[in-house]
């Protein structure tokens, strides 16, 4: 995994255009829920996160990195039933071709400002999920950038879970009164995630780049596995801060 991530942001600095990097720091006593992707035994989790954003002549690429420390669980009637390790990583790479370079063609029409090939890995302890589709990037009013992308998703060994759909919604607003919107939400047939961040800039303290705000983590799980059906949730508030560079 580390080497096809090394080899990507390899091929992609070679030929950037445009790049963004920030390092985040999240902390919460909130995860409290009943999610074995989220909450973790006494509620408490930290969590470091690198993410990285840069286009190419072709394209596109995000990816992040994130640490977590905190043990989390396998839960069942609310109970913590089997305790897995102090710390996790979780990462994901997303790349993408710009359709309209590929067909020498302008592709935008109205709010659509391209149409792209879009894949997405996902790899974690325990998880590994591949995905390709198609994406686009929207111009809304208000909105720094707002990133819609439709993937077909399957799933690797150990967990081997039929193919489904995922919806992704990326996007960030435009700065008002030092403050920022941003996030993402997931939908696919069995889970949905969001992820919303309302962050101020200490910009004019003299702290370029650096943002404090929180983090509101919303979860839900709804699956069917050979007639039985697992459920889990987790809704979380954390306090964040925010190193762009």
């Amino acid at each position: 995994m580390v080497r096809f991530i090394a080899a990507l942001i390899l091929a992609a600095s070679a030929l950037g255009a445009f790049e963004s990097s920030n390092i985040q720091l999240l902390y919460s006593q909130g995860f409290k829920g009943d999610s074995f992707a989220y909450d973790t035994r006494d509620g408490a989790k930290t969590t470091l996160t690198f993410e990285h954003f840069r286009t190419f002549e072709a394209g596109d690429l995000f990816m992040f990195v994130d640490y977590a420390d905190g043990t989390h669980c396998f839960f069942e009637e609310g109970e913590c039933a089997a305790p897995r390790a102090r710390n996790s990583v979780y990462s994901e790479i997303s790349p993408r071709i710009s359709l309209s370079k590929l067909s020498r063609s302008d592709l935008v029409f109205g709010p659509f400002k391209d149409l792209y090939l879009a894949a997405q890995y996902n790899a974690g302890h325990d998880f590994t999920a591949y995905m390709a589709g198609i994406g686009t990037d929207l111009d809304l009013p208000g909105f720094a950038f707002c990133s819609l992308n439709l993937y077909h998703r399957s799933f690797s060994a150990p967990i081997e879970w039929d193919s489904t759909y995922q919806l992704s919604l990326a996007y960030a607003s435009q700065p008002f009164w030092g403050l920022t919107l941003e996030g993402f939400v997931d939908l696919t047939g069995f889970d949905r995630t969001a992820h919303t961040q309302l962050l101020y800039t200490l910009e004019p303290l003299g702290a370029k780049g650096l943002f404090l705000g929180g983090e509101w983590i919303h979860y839900r799980f709804d699956k069917r596995f050979e007639g039985f059906r697992i459920q889990e949730s987790t809704d979380v508030l954390q306090a964040m801060a925010k190193y762009r560079f």
